[in-house]
């Protein structure tokens, strides 16, 4: 104790944590008694605990990205817990590392969560929130905590994880090689490519293009399917391949690929491609069908021969002749997988000039 006067001051020091009441009497010689009851007095030098544990329920595609709402359980270990010192910031971005339009929003709605005492569940030190990641985004978080003597806790930071949940967009083809030629008939257009069209065995080459804003494209997958009507001895259908995306350098969200259609896949195709394209969360897009244009590949000339009705015949100087003593029939037969009857020109000449042919009937078999 020290004295002044009569006033007498005595000090001690609580250094070990807990809860303390501290009761004070005080009498002196003529049996004169005072009391004193603190309140309650809470000593607390341990710093919050943060822990976030994911639900586990999602399925991950490509390491982080998911399909589905991401919850994470927020669990805090402090025995002076108060709602209103926990808070987290959010990072949430486009493919392009633009924050999303309602980025504020989220963190600002998990926030307000977070204050709101009747949000947690408690058991014993331990408080617990679940928050939702639903929106759709590339997010990071950190999450801090202090407890009413502003101990703080060690920030607890996410991995990068990929929420989305809408499928592909703007998905389109462009034939990169120029036909030989391209013929429009009721409104579809058919291009004609051969050998030509590419380089070695490169028949025609192909881009496939599709749009994503928070995941990216992963694959595209595409077949080929004949055109119907068309000729038998052409394939028929390929079966369906898968093409890894890459993103373009003018816009990160939009993916292209290149498929080549060579002779390994058949020496004549008349048919168009169908595709669709898969983003990193394996959200796909509804298949493509470009029923408007028809690639005709065909690298086998036209085998055509020609027979004659029932003739005399004869020879002179080595050439055969063909003796008629009244009109004769010429019966032109071309086997071919994409026939079109302008494409066959024929001649007749009467050893002095060209002559105008009669009238041509083409059947098909």
């Amino acid at each position: 104790f020290e004295s002044i006067t009569d006033e007498h001051q005595g000090i001690f020091t609580i250094a070990e944590e807990g809860t303390y009441f501290i009761t004070i009497t005080a009498k002196d010689h003529s049996e004169n008694i005072t009391t004193y009851t603190s309140p309650e007095i809470r000593l607390d030098m341990t710093n919050p605990e943060i822990d976030v544990v994911f639900d586990g329920g999602e399925t991950a595609y490509n390491d982080y990205y998911y399909n589905l709402t991401r919850n994470a359980t927020v669990s805090i270990t402090e025995e002076n817990f108060d709602a209103q010192k926990v808070y987290i910031d959010v990072t949430a971005l486009d493919i392009a590392g633009d924050a999303i339009d309602e980025a504020q929003t989220i963190e600002d709605a998990l926030n307000e969560q977070l204050h709101t005492a009747e949000e947690w569940s408690s058991e014993g030190d331990v408080h617990s929130i679940e928050l939702a990641f639903s929106t759709d985004a590339r997010y990071t978080f950190t999450v801090y905590c202090s407890d009413i003597v502003n101990n703080n806790a060690d920030p607890w930071a996410s991995d990068a994880f990929v929420v989305d949940h809408a499928v592909p967009t703007d998905v389109e083809i462009t034939y990169t090689s120029t036909p030989v030629t391209e013929i429009e008939d009721g409104g579809t257009v058919y291009g004609f490519y051969g050998t030509t069209g590419g380089e070695g065995d490169e028949y025609v080459a192909i881009t496939l293009q599709a749009q994503d804003a928070i995941s990216g494209i992963d694959y595209f997958t595409w077949q080929y399917n004949r055109e119907e009507g068309a000729s038998e001895s052409i394939l028929e259908q390929s079966l369906p391949a898968t093409i890894e995306a890459e993103p373009t350098e003018e816009d990160p969200s939009v993916y292209t690929a290149q498929i080549i259609l060579t002779e390994a896949l058949a020496d004549q195709l008349r048919g168009s491609i169908t595709f669709y394209a898969t983003d990193m969360a394996n959200n796909s897009s509804d298949p493509f069908a470009d029923d408007n244009y028809v690639v005709v590949v065909d690298t086998i000339a036209p085998y055509m021969t020609v027979s004659y009705s029932q003739a005399n015949e004869t020879e002179e100087d080595g050439k055969q002749i063909l003796n008629y003593a009244s009109e004769f029939t010429a019966t032109l037969t071309v086997t071919e997988a994409n026939f079109y009857e302008e494409n066959v020109v024929i001649s007749l000449y009467n050893g002095t000039e060209t002559v105008k042919l009669p009238e041509i009937t083409w059947n098909a078999d």
